[in-house]
């Protein structure tokens, strides 16, 4: 069956067609709510895959190009921008387990890291290649994380190529392991 019918069948599903043509409008609540479910939505992501990445996205409809619908595979972009978002809601909600999920995204990004030490282009299931604009969003995930941890060895790649790079001796810092327990202060403290 080509990728065009697939797609075509895949809208026949009842619960496709009802998402298309009967979106359901809820009232919003109080803004809180929103930003608790929007978080949770994120967390359902980082969960559709095992690898600790977040999901590229979800589509109610056959995917041609990823050959599957619902959960798409963990993509390093978007993971590395999620991380501070997490790290932010978990500082202000008091939940612990978000902190814990930020420090796993910021690990898997170590592990799907380029021998280079640049970030893929695309998602984990794809041909690496490597993407500026992408290493640049695992950039702000890892600063993140670099706030709250101590970054892991294999993180080493990157962090040696920017600082001998860009970063003046002065300014240089050592790079340990990303260890949960070593909290920063600010977070352990919620301040």
């Amino acid at each position: 069956m080509n990728d065009r019918l697939r797609y075509y069948l895949s809208l026949l599903n009842p619960q496709v067609a009802a998402g298309y043509l009967m979106v359901p409008r809820r009232d919003a609540g109080e803004a809180s709510a929103s930003l608790r479910a929007a978080i949770d939505w994120l967390c359902r992501a980082q969960d559709a895959n095992d690898d600790g990445g977040v999901a590229r996205s979800y589509s109610l409809t056959y995917n041609s190009s990823l050959k599957r619908r619902g959960w798409m595979p963990s993509y390093p972009e978007t993971t590395g921008y999620i991380i501070s978002t997490v790290f932010d809601y978990a500082r202000e909600s008091g939940r612990e387990e978000l902190f814990n999920r930020a420090v796993r995204m910021a690990d898997w990004e170590c592990d799907v890291q380029m021998t280079s030490g640049a970030v893929q282009g695309g998602t984990v299931n794809e041909p690496p290649t490597p993407a500026v604009f992408n290493t640049g969003q695992v950039i702000f995930g890892w600063v993140r994380a670099l706030s709250y941890t101590r970054p892991r060895p294999r993180a080493r790649r990157f962090v040696t190529s920017v600082i001998s790079n860009w970063v003046p001796v002065h300014h240089r810092l050592p790079c340990d392991p990303i260890d949960p327990s070593a909290r920063a202060p600010a977070f352990a403290g919620g301040s």
